[in-house]
């Protein structure tokens, strides 16, 4: 019994001094390795100082950057109105109001800007004019926009965005600047650049002439021809353009000319009075002509008449790049004949019951 306890008792303290030896150990690896860092802990110290010096200017010039660029450019801007008005050879008043959808619902803060407004297709990079936005917070959905804004053009850009915009169907607008945008305090510099789509006036096409009245006798300015005219616009936008002289075409002859004036072509169907001067004498020389070129239309009821853009002007001051985009425009329309003189008679009597109501008087 001793004996087991003699050898027991080696063992047990064999064991035990195993575990204390253990424990020792532990807390001897956890003590030197306090005071290691406790002697080092300025190396360390450095060490930490010199990787957040190289990662935290990393981060805030790449990867920040990289961040708000990424939102900026997976963004989608709108154009949901805008006014081009008040057009001089040299300058419009300019009122845009669009929407910027961003990805993410986080506030981001932009310095006031200045975006570069350019043709797509154009023939060179520069911008056809610039807008200033004021500076804004932007999360989700903002509106971005300028109102009644004199806006300087580059000519020869501007007269190939107007030219898009009169003959295709679908313009595209460029819209590019660079950005201070801060994220909270954290500031970055980044590029913003859209391309808008929006819809034409596409020739104006669906262009129509309703109600035409010839004047007889003539008025004292030579106006003899009277109408309403249509002029299809569906996009956002709404020109001023003046007034426009057009000359009037059956069959490329030349049969007279008239006038549109004080023309604002507003977003949809936009109807303005047409004034006109026939070469009547003209027309009854060429009726064979005519008769023998428009044989189809007649047996119809109707003649087609061109409308061929030949001068715009505001103010009296000729506008050029309206004149030069539209100068090659013809606009084809119906002309009714059964309705022309209809309204031709009703005009005839009613101007001589105003002027019995005057010898009455």
């Amino acid at each position: 019994m001793l004996s087991d306890l003699i050898n027991g008792y080696p063992v047990k303290l064999m064991r035990m001094s195993s575990r204390f030896n253990i424990a020792s150990f532990q807390r001897s690896k956890r003590q030197s390795l306090r005071r290691h860092c406790a002697k080092f802990r300025w190396f360390y110290i450095l060490g930490v100082v010199v990787v957040l010096s190289i990662m935290l200017p990393v981060f805030f010039l790449v990867i920040l950057r990289a961040i708000v660029q990424r939102i900026l450019s997976q963004s989608n801007l709108v154009l949901t109105s805008a006014d081009i008005m008040n057009p001089r050879p040299h300058s419009v008043d300019l009122t845009i109001n669009s929407t910027l959808h961003l990805p993410v619902d986080i506030p981001v803060r932009i310095d006031p800007l200045t975006l570069n407004l350019g043709s797509v297709p154009g023939s060179s990079n520069s911008p056809f004019a610039q807008v200033y936005i004021p500076g804004t917070t932007v999360g989700g959905t903002a509106v971005l926009g300028v109102q009644n804004q004199t806006t300087q053009l580059n000519n020869q850009q501007w007269l190939e965005y107007v030219r898009s915009m009169i003959f295709e169907e679908t313009v595209v607008m460029s819209v590019v600047t660079r950005v201070n945008t801060f994220l909270g305090i954290l500031k970055s510099n980044v590029v913003f650049n859209k391309e808008i789509e929006q819809k034409g006036l596409n020739s104006f096409s669906g262009f129509s002439i309703q109600h035409p009245r010839l004047l007889l006798p003539a008025a004292d300015n030579g106006t003899n021809f009277i109408a309403t005219v249509s002029l299809p616009n569906p996009s956002v936008m709404t020109l001023e353009i003046g007034t426009v002289v057009l000359d009037l075409k059956i069959s490329e002859g030349i049969i007279g000319n008239a006038t549109l004036k004080d023309l604002i072509i507003q977003p949809g169907n936009q109807s303005t009075t047409l004034y006109g001067i026939l070469d009547l004498q003209s027309m009854k020389s060429n009726a064979g002509t005519i008769i023998e070129s428009q044989s189809n239309p007649l047996k119809n009821g109707y003649l087609l008449i061109d409308s061929v853009v030949k001068l715009v002007t505001y103010d009296g001051v000729e506008v050029p790049y309206y004149t030069d985009a539209m100068h090659n425009l013809t606009m084809t329309a119906k002309l009714p004949l059964v309705e022309l003189g209809l309204d031709t008679l009703g005009g005839i009597m009613e101007d001589r019951v105003y002027l019995w109501s005057i010898v009455g008087q």
